[in-house]
C-alpha cells in the first residue's frame, strides 16, 4: 500500500539520491539526465515547495507498506501551459511494483481535494509512462518529437449524481459494465491477468440478472457509474452481522463522493450492530476508503482462487447504537 508522506528538511537526502541516480533519471536523458541537488540548496527548495507552497505547489514523498521511501509525487503551477503540471518519479529499485499507478491516483485525489480542476504533465515522447498516464484517465493534448502534453479533468465532490435501487434494463446493463470495467481498473496487478482477460461484460451481465436484489447504483445522468451490494453476512463465524458484498465505482469518478454515497446507502439498509466486508490484501486504495468509512481489519483472512490463489482480509465496522437502519 502506497501512502503520501510530508518529508522533513533533513530527509531531502532521498530526493538528492533519486536525482543523482542515472537509472531513475533515464527519462530525463534528453535534458541532461541526472540533476544536482546539493545540501546547501535544500532549505530554499523546502521553503518554496513544502513550508510555504502558496497554493502553487504540492510535494510528497511516497512510502510503501514497509515504510521505505520509493519515490515522489508533486504538481506546480506553470504559466506557459497555463495549468498545474504533475510530476511522478519512482526510484529505480522500486519500479515494476505498480507504484507509478498508485502514485498517479494519489496525486489526482490530492489535487481534486485541493480544488484543482485539471492536471497536466509534459512527458518525453519516448517515455513509456505516457501510456501509464493515459490508462489513468489523462488524454493527449499535443505531441512533438520531444514531448507529449497530457491532461486530466478532475471530477469533484458534489457533482450531480443520483443513488437509487437498480430497476431498469438499462441499469442492469450499466451495472454489469461497471462490474467488468472496475475489475480491469482496480485489480490489474492484484489478481491473475489471464482471469481478467477472460472476464467479459456478458458474464457480468449474467451476474447482474442472477442477483438483482439489494443493489444500489450511482448514476451521472443516464450513465451508471458505480454500485454497491449488501446483505446478511455470508459466513458462519460472525453472528448478527451485515455485509457489504461489493462496491465499485468507475475510476474516472474516484474522489467524487459516489463511493461514499453508495456505502452510506447500503449501510442504511442493514440493521446489524456490525458490518463486515472482504478486500484483497494489497489493495491499498480500497483499504484506505474502507478505513475512512469506519471499517477496521479484524485479523481474519481467507484464500480463494481467482485464476490463481489470492488472499483477502476482513474488515469490520462496529456501529454505535444510532448507526443502524433508520
Amino acid at each position: 500500500m502506497l501512502t503520501f508522506y510530508v518529508p522533513k528538511p533533513e530527509e531531502m537526502w532521498f530526493k538528492q539520491k533519486m536525482l543523482a541516480d542515472e537509472a531513475t533519471m533515464s527519462y530525463n536523458r534528453a535534458w541532461g539526465g541526472t540533476i544536482p541537488f546539493p545540501e546547501d540548496k535544500w532549505s530554499g527548495w523546502y521553503g518554496r515547495w513544502i513550508a510555504a507552497p502558496e497554493g502553487k505547489r504540492f510535494y510528497r514523498y511516497l512510502k510503501d507498506e514497509n515504510g521505505q521511501f520509493v519515490g515522489e509525487a508533486a504538481y506546480h503551477w506553470d504559466e506557459d501551459v497555463p495549468g498545474f503540471m504533475a510530476d511522478v518519479l519512482i526510484y529505480a529499485p522500486f519500479r515494476g511494483k505498480g507504484h507509478g499507478s498508485a502514485a498517479i491516483e494519489l496525486l489526482c485525489e490530492a489535487a481534486r481535494e485541493n480544488g484543482l480542476d485539471t492536471l497536466y504533465d509534459s512527458i518525453a515522447a519516448d517515455n513509456p509512462s505516457v501510456g501509464l498516464f493515459l490508462k489513468h484517465g489523462f488524454t493527449e493534448v499535443s505531441r512533438t518529437e520531444e514531448s507529449v502534453l497530457v491532461k486530466k479533468a478532475l471530477k469533484h465532490r458534489g457533482m450531480d449524481f443520483v443513488i437509487k435501487k437498480m430497476e431498469t434494463e438499462a441499469e442492469i446493463k450499466g451495472k454489469a459494465y461497471v462490474n467488468w470495467q472496475s475489475w480491469q481498473e482496480a485489480y490489474k496487478g492484484l489478481i491473475d491477468q489471464s482471469f481478467l482477460d477472460r472476464l467479459t461484460p456478458e458474464e457480468c451481465e449474467k451476474i447482474a440478472r442472477r442477483w438483482p436484489d439489494n443493489i444500489f447504483i450511482a448514476k451521472d445522468g443516464e450513465k451508471v457509474i458505480g454500485f454497491s451490494a449488501y446483505g446478511n453476512y455470508r459466513g458462519d463465524d460472525l453472528a448478527d452481522t451485515g455485509e457489504i458484498i461489493a462496491i465499485y465505482v468507475l475510476k474516472e469518478y474516484y474522489g467524487t463522493g459516489a463511493g461514499r454515497a453508495l456505502m452510506d446507502a447500503a449501510l442504511s439498509m442493514l440493521d446489524q450492530p456490525k458490518v463486515a466486508l472482504w478486500v484483497l490484501k494489497g489493495n491499498g486504495r480500497a483499504v484506505r476508503f474502507y478505513e475512512k468509512c469506519g471499517f477496521r481489519p479484524d485479523g481474519a483472512e481467507k484464500t480463494q482462487t481467482i485464476g490463481s490463489p489470492v488472499t483477502e482480509i476482513r474488515m469490520v465496522l462496529v456501529r454505535q447504537p444510532d448507526m443502524g437502519r433508520n
